[in-house]
């Protein structure tokens, strides 16, 4: 977390801690009470009257106070901050709990019950400490301040990883240490007038002719038509002022890079500070280099971790006959160098991984014992002070001067910015929020998507394709352990992690065989997202599903025992907690079921038959022999699903640990990487709760006796709340502006769909002249042509792409391809495919096509899918993926 979470009860803490351990209270037993408090006096402060048992509302992330407390006072923000920890209903009733039985002189307020409003009571021990509260809700807790130390030269220094002595000398420590960043400056308000953009442009056109380039910047901003969303509706206009979020519209390939690329250099020349977002890396590099080209001073926001696959991506040339050594002859490479100083000063028989470089809290002091060196705590670590001349922290470094910063909206958001740089610990987007004058973000529903996707990142977790990831990391963890011998079984963390994943595996196959078994498995579970708890809810109400005695015509056949639907729901809600822990209550079918989820690596038969006999014996399931096995087989159902969550939480918990214990890499999936703790009190839980569920989809093409995909997902809020709040997301008063944020997109505007449409109203519409003047008649045109084929029944169904990843994606992709370049049955002889007709209708000269599909991997099957099938006239080669083609 880069805040400090614990100063704001420092002087309470240190007032009570006395008192508190005379009346026998633990360390952790006073912060809760602390935290606890300070959530009862928030609730009174900003909802006066309201239950006690409510205060846990005010850390969803929504004001749902009542319009008369929301008129009285402002939402206390900084309690997310200060006892996020809290923010679940269970968590807060337990812990209201215990502070009421915490002895009375200790406490602030009486607790009459859960349902009932806080009363405040008088104090002697810390009687100041609601002066105290009162100031930690008034303003967001200060950055937590890091304790970096630089390494030292002439000593000696180890780092994980890197069986050698490093030894850094004192000629090769920099003259200087790197600049830090400025973290405040005043903001500045931008109006971006035609006519200055113009100007900008005209000069980058006189400097393109000194290095005979045509870009034509002048012409393709004259070509633009701005039309300003107004109480008339759309009119044109020559200006754009960027206040508060400016929703920009295009469509494809109008212009909207060009206006970001010379708004770039208006601004810069003009002193403004912009951070530019973009789709991807390439685009990242290259808007990098033509900036500089023309004399404005920017630099890349880029990832560390991935390095090698922006190396690889750079390294992709345009021109396929290019080799050697004219590829490294590229002015972008200076940005992902993987030159390392501290490397070259030693002797190296094999250079060290990119991820093994020491260059932040890597370095610690040398010890001869070999057990000692990897036990080095973590507090003893050291940054290498080598970072000011280090070839890869040139982007770092020139961040701190540059006006245009340009990343994408991963590394905006993941990437934190450098020790060497910072006295506080902080992300890249918090700093380019208090630095910034705006945020032009291109493609905002890209953005929104990907942020969405960092707060609810979803993985196969078993199916037909390759990309199941337990298929994927066990057999390379077992691997791995063989080839050491086991070596690291012996660390508590790779044993646990072993015992878990082979745990994981064991339940997804119990699963997969449950629902192999029974079809009314696989329907249960196809019914949308689900887990434990949501298929506990439906099944306490087909338990509590009663007939109704002599219906009336025409009216409802079946009740609900509302008694009994309850009762069940208290049971799962009880047993889900800890589904096979002990449990020690007085509810005996929690108890019977944490008995049986304890023995659940049993033989299912065993275990499906233990359940039946004990719902016969139950009063009010009153069902069946049929419905009887369909409920023993579900509440197993249930059973597995609670056992594997659990599992699945451990082992993306501890992923990235047994990664750096044990040296392998690619087991990391997405689920792994959590948001970063700084956000979590920035973005609101999901509606539905923060929770770890899953998916079961069947595709068309799907056999009776086959099964579908299985997927997981993790829910840890919304993330486009960053997106749609960026001029807000930092402020900590409301007279602080925050930066203006201009969004681009071409597709952000579509208010059917959940993903894409970006909820903020389009401002302007950005049109192009030249377009415009375009016959009707030789404009693009869009045919959809769907690729339908037969199942064993003779039922035609379309091939889709869309949803389908890895092999599937592939395989959807050639079959597509091969419905639209096969020939078709005639009356007299086979007819044209599809393809080549439109082939033919095309006019002499322009008979070619470009296929763009979603990504470049896809676009190679393509293309290599060609090849098997009738070699026609029509010649494929892989150019660009669509995200690239406006550009």
């Amino acid at each position: 977390m880069a805040r400090d979470r614990q100063a704001w009860h420092a002087s309470v803490r240190k007032a009570l801690r006395k008192p508190a351990q005379t009346a026998g209270l633990s360390s952790a037993q006073l912060t809760e009470m602390l935290a606890v408090e300070l959530g009862l006096f928030a609730l009174a402060e900003c909802a006066s009257g309201s239950p006690a048992g409510g205060a846990w509302s005010l850390l969803f992330g929504y004001d749902f106070r009542q319009p008369h407390h929301r008129a009285a006072s402002q939402f206390p923000q900084s309690l997310r901050w200060l006892i996020g920890e809290l923010k679940s209903e269970r968590k807060w009733v337990e812990a209201l709990k215990r502070y009421r039985a915490v002895p009375d002189h200790l406490r602030l307020f009486d607790i009459i019950g859960v349902d009932q409003p806080p009363q405040l009571r008088p104090v002697s021990v810390a009687a100041n400490r609601e002066d105290a509260y009162r100031r930690a809700l008034a303003a967001w807790p200060a950055h937590r301040d890091l304790d970096a130390q630089l390494a030292e030269a002439g000593a000696r220094y180890s780092a994980p990883r890197i069986d050698r002595c490093i030894v850094i000398p004192a000629e090769a420590l920099p003259a200087r240490s790197a600049k830090p960043h400025r973290r405040s400056r005043k903001r500045r308000r931008i109006l971006l007038r035609w006519a200055g953009l113009e100007t900008a442009a005209r000069e980058m056109d006189g400097i393109d002719q000194q290095q005979n380039r045509d870009n034509a910047w002048y012409q393709r901003i004259r070509d633009l038509r701005l039309h300003a969303r107004t109480s008339r509706g759309l009119r044109r206009q020559r200006s754009l002022r960027l206040e508060d979020i400016v929703h920009l519209a295009g469509m494809p390939a109008v212009g909207k890079t060009t206006l970001l690329i010379v708004a770039a250099v208006w601004a810069a020349k003009r002193g403004y500070t912009l951070t530019l977002v973009l789709g991807d890396v390439v685009s990242v590099l290259n808007v990098v280099e033509d900036l500089e080209r023309y004399g404005v001073k920017a630099a890349p926001i880029l990832g560390q971790a991935t390095r090698g696959r922006h190396l690889q991506q750079l390294h992709r040339p345009a021109d396929p006959t290019m080799r050697g050594l004219p590829l490294l002859n590229d002015e972008r490479l200076k940005w992902v160098s993987t030159a390392c100083t501290l490397q070259g000063l030693l002797d190296l028989s094999m250079p060290w991984k990119l991820r093994d470089a020491p260059c932040q809290g890597k370095l610690s002091p040398w010890n001869d014992d070999p057990d000692e060196r990897q036990a080095a705590s973590r507090s003893d670590h050291l940054d290498c002070p080598l970072f000011a001349d280090c070839g890869r922290h040139e982007a770092s470094r020139t961040l701190v001067d540059a006006p245009i910063w340009v990343a994408t909206a991963p590394s905006l958001l993941h990437c934190r910015v450098p020790n060497h740089l910072t006295d506080t610990a902080m992300r890249y987007l918090e700093l380019a929020w208090l630095r910034s004058d705006a945020f032009v973000i291109d493609e905002a529903d890209r953005v929104q998507i990907q942020w969405d996707q960092a707060f609810s990142p979803s993985q196969t977790l078993a199916g037909p394709g390759r990309d199941a990831w337990l298929d994927e990391v066990r057999p390379l963890f077992d691997r791995h352990i063989r080839q050491t011998q086991g070596q690291h079984l012996a660390t508590s963390t790779v044993r646990d992690w072993s015992i878990d994943i082979n745990s994981a595996a064991m339940l997804v196959s119990r699963l997969r065989a449950l629902m192999a078994e029974h079809a009314h498995i696989r329907e249960w579970l196809r019914e949308g997202y689900f887990n434990e708890w949501q298929l506990g809810v439906r099944l306490a109400a087909e338990i509590a599903r009663r007939p109704v005695p002599n219906p009336p015509t025409g009216g409802p056949a079946w009740t609900t025992d509302e008694d009994c639907r309850q009762q069940w729901l208290d049971t799962f809600a009880t047993w889900i907690q800890k589904p096979a822990g002990r449990y020690t209550g007085e509810d005996k079918r929690v108890a019977f079921l944490c008995a049986l989820s304890a023995r659940g690596y049993d033989n299912p038969t065993d275990i499906t038959n233990e359940l039946r006999d004990w719902l016969t014996a139950l009063p009010d399931v009153q069902v069946g022999d049929q419905q009887l096995d369909r409920m023993a087989a579900r509440f197993q159902t249930i059973m597995v699903i609670a056992l594997l969550a659990r599992k699945l939480e451990q082992l993306t918990r501890g992923c990235w640990e047994v990664e750096s214990e044990t040296g392998i890499e690619s087991m990391s999936t997405s689920l792994v990487h959590k948001p970063p703790a700084e956000y979590i009190p920035l973005v609101p839980d999901a509606p539905m709760g923060n929770l770890l569920g899953f998916q079961y989809r069947e595709d068309d093409s799907l056999q009776p006796n086959q099964l579908g995909t299985l997927s997981f997902f993790r829910c840890a809020g919304v993330g486009r709340w960053l997106l749609l709040n960026l001029p807000h997301l930092y402020r900590e008063s409301p007279a602080q502006r925050g930066p203006a944020v201009l969004l681009l997109s071409a597709t952000s505007w579509a208010g059917t769909s959940p993903r894409y449409d970006v909820q903020v109203p389009v401002s302007a519409v950005l049109t192009s002249e030249k377009a415009a003047s375009v016959p009707v008649a030789d404009r693009i045109t869009l045919e959809y042509l769907p690729t339908k084929i037969s199942d064993d029944r003779g039922h035609e169904y379309p091939i889709r792409v869309s949803g389908q990843v890895g092999e599937r994606r592939a395989a959807a992709l050639r079959t597509i391809l091969a419905g639209l370049s096969k020939a078709r049955p005639g009356l007299r002889a086979p007819r044209p495919s599809e393809l080549e007709e439109i082939r033919d209708s095309l006019p002499d000269g322009r008979r070619r096509r470009v296929q763009a599909v979603e990504a470049f991997d896809s676009s190679s099957s393509v293309n290599t899918s060609l090849g098997f099938f009738q070699a026609w006239i029509l010649r494929g080669r892989s150019l660009i993926s669509a995200a690239m083609a406006a550009r």
